[in-house]
């Protein structure tokens, strides 16, 4: 088998059995590790930490030797022991950890069965010259776990038909590519003239509530897929005999989102970029009611043109965070915005669901999360980054099986460096620039280390806006403000599980969830103290954070939802006037009051409230866990992955 070649000594694994493991959030971090990551091993039980962090480098270095041994590079395997060695302790102490999808997906099997299409975290698809390959893109990438970001210009280049009355019948097997293919069909009776119409035979799709062996999760049956086509053929028929819209481009890309979504444990990430009045009234559901049922499968954005108008744009901003804005021309043009222009990425098409990469037509992308706060020292910044830059280069090696996307990755082989907690950070702002700059050089000289085993990256940094993997180090994500110095966080997971029963133990409160589905709500009591909160910082101050970060970090983008009052809604309109020549993207959200809607993710609590039910809480006993952890569907950050 693949990716097997390589393998930590079970004396040094075993020093760490025992050695316990930090996980942030009084338990926050350790639930969501078993809940998210911890995959079921050969015995019936759970992979621990220790276990897991095995995985990960023996198949990463796996990754490694098989790719210099194909290649007949001489490697030193003494040494190779000896970087996989330091790479364990890197991880398992939280300097630096894989993306979730890292955690989840570095699986021998795994890989050798789909390639390498679970390591992506994102990707971007043109709608031109192809609109049907992009909305099959789509749902295969949706269905892997990658999220996608999309564009509108197929919009007036195309015409819609009316569908012929089905001719023939096509019994759908029970597969990725199966459910895929029935997509095509469907909209190839519309858009591809002389094509046939199909009726499909759903008897061969697995019932609802088989478990899904490869991906984790309880399949849907095939009633979202029915549901699919009938959405779809009814938005298509609605545009027949004129020009694609805009609208119905989204429409359709939102409702593969749906469908994907609607498994037990599934989410979907989509950013649709687009211009136009038409294009911003999509969330205006006042004005279309009908998209409620799928429009919130995107976040939208402005492809924004330097030195625009941005006075409506900005009050629908204000009114409900979107549309965000992204810069192509900045995007093209320069790496760091500190750097002179270099035209690197001159080909872009777009950017993925987060915002925090550049991508061509069909890119996908890699991340990589550092946690600055854990680092000892200047030495131990340094070294952590070279780990954490060996780590993602050698993901862009696992070869993707579709052979265009293969090909881009291979030629750019685009990752990104990120890092989080920088809420956390008590730096200067000058101390800053300088930790930004000497980390970005620090990688510039790890590529041209690396470049005889592996071709260097068109890109290497940026600004992910993080999650699950930053709960697990007790992290801030990315550049974002805590909520409050004291709060409460809460999160699902499935009811009448092991899981569940483990959570309610130890003394956590929980209810059923508000919204449905067979799932409850835990409470997890969170302190921070020490640092600025979402309520001390200002709007330009987030801003400002946002812009460093471009100029001295990421050559690549930065991840920035920037949390408003309501009397700075007038400030938006100037800050994309002045900023739109620094920064290549940024979206805003409304800040919320207490109650907005029911189990609201953060709610700010008193020190005393933290301390009387931080007080009841018993220690987590995952001993008897026997539950294969649900892994990571796309993006990983709440605000650009929506249940």
């Amino acid at each position: 088998m693949l990716y097997t070649s390589f393998k930590l000594s079970k004396e040094f694994i075993n020093s760490y059995k025992d050695k316990k493991v930090n996980f942030g959030f009084n338990g926050l971090g350790e639930l969501t590790y078993y809940r998210t990551y911890s995959r079921l091993k050969a015995d019936g039980t759970n992979e621990h930490y220790f276990e897991t962090v095995e995985r990960v480098v023996n198949t990463i270095f796996s990754i490694y030797l098989e790719h210099l041994v194909a290649k007949n590079i001489l490697h030193d395997k003494k040494y190779m022991n000896e970087l996989a060695e330091e790479m364990y302790d890197a991880i398992f102490t939280f300097k630096f950890t894989p993306s979730g999808r890292g955690f989840w997906a570095l699986v021998p099997e795994l890989l050798e069965k789909v390639g390498g299409m679970p390591l992506h975290n994102c990707m971007f698809v043109s709608t031109v010259p192809n609109v049907t390959k992009a909305f099959c893109t789509m749902m295969n990438a949706s269905m892997l776990g990658v999220g996608v970001g999309f564009d509108t210009k197929a919009e007036n280049k195309i015409k819609v038909n009316v569908a012929p009355s089905p001719t023939k019948t096509y019994v759908i097997p029970d597969t990725r590519e199966g459910w895929v293919k029935s997509l095509k069909l469907l909209i190839n009776s519309y858009l591809l003239k002389g094509s046939p119409s199909y009726k499909f035979d759903y008897k061969d799709i697995r019932p609802a509530g088989t478990p899904i062996k490869t991906f984790g999760g309880i399949a849907s049956g095939a009633e979202p897929l029915k549901q699919l086509h009938k959405e779809v053929a009814k938005t298509l028929s609605q545009n027949a005999g004129k020009l694609l819209t805009a609208r119905t481009i989204v429409d359709v890309m939102n409702q593969i989102g749906k469908c994907v979504v609607s498994g037990n444990v599934r989410r979907t990430a989509q950013i649709a970029l687009g211009k136009g009045t038409d294009f911003l009234n999509l969330k205006n559901y006042e004005l279309n009611p009908e998209r409620t049922s799928w429009g919130w499968a995107s976040n939208n954005s402005l492809i924004a043109e330097l030195g625009q108008d941005y006075s409506e744009a900005a009050k629908r901003t204000a009114k409900n965070g979107e549309p965000g804005y992204f810069w192509i021309e900045n995007a093209r043009k320069f790496g760091r915005m500190a750097d002179v222009p270099n035209y690197k990425d001159k080909n872009i098409s777009g950017t993925n669901p987060c915002g925090e990469q550049s991508l061509e037509s069909f890119e996908v992308c890699t991340l990589v999360e550092t946690f600055p706060c854990n680092f000892k020292s200047k030495v131990d910044y340094l070294e952590t980054l070279e780990l954490a830059h060996l780590y993602v280069k050698i993901l862009t090696l696992v070869p993707i099986k579709e052979k265009e996307i293969n090909e881009i990755v291979q030629r750019n082989r685009r990752v990104g460096i990120s890092m989080s907690g920088l809420a956390q950070l008590k730096m200067s702002k000058e101390d800053f620039i300088t930790f930004c700059e000497m980390g970005y050089d620090h990688l510039q000289f790890c590529e041209k280390f690396l470049e005889p085993h592996i071709s260097k990256s068109i890109k290497l940094t940026t600004i992910k806006p993080s999650g699950t993997v930053s709960l697990l180090a007790g992290a801030t994500p990315g550049l974002h403000f805590p909520e409050s110095n004291f709060y409460v966080r809460r999160i699902n997971i499935p009811a009448n599980t092991r899981l569940a029963e483990i959570v309610k133990q130890a003394g956590y409160p929980w209810e059923m969830n508000a919204y449905g589905g067979n799932s409850i709500c835990i409470e997890f009591p969170i302190a921070i103290e020490g640092v600025k909160t979402i309520n001390d910082v200002t709007i330009h101050e987030q801003v400002e954070m946002a812009e460093l970060l471009q100029k001295y970090w990421s050559d690549n983008q930065v991840s920035c939802t920037v949390t408003f009052k309501p009397s700075e809604k007038p400030h938006i309109q100037r800050i994309l006037e002045t900023k739109q020549y620094v920064l290549k993207g940024i979206s805003f959200l409304p800040k919320l009051d207490l109650g907005a809607y029911k189990q609201m993710p953060y709610q700010e609590i008193s020190q005393e409230a933290y301390k009387k039910r931080f007080s009841k809480l018993k220690p987590l006993d995952f001993s008897s866990l026997n539950e294969d952890g649900i892994g990571v569907k796309f993006c990983e950050n709440d605000s650009c992955a929506l249940e």
